[in-house]
């Protein structure tokens, strides 16, 4: 069930993701970097220790 949900979750960021970039934003503006470090210091929090 937890693969499923995760499963559907992936599928939805892919489609936010295609839609901000058919904006004319990419993966190189400022703004990505921005999500994306963000993204990575949370699974880093995420992981126990």
């Amino acid at each position: 069930m937890l693969a499923t949900v995760e499963s559907e979750l992936r599928g939805k960021l892919l489609d936010i993701v295609e839609d901000i970039e058919g904006l004319g934003l990419h993966r190189d503006d400022p703004w990505w970097m921005v999500v994306r470090e963000a993204a990575q210091e949370r699974r880093r929090a995420a992981v126990p220790r």
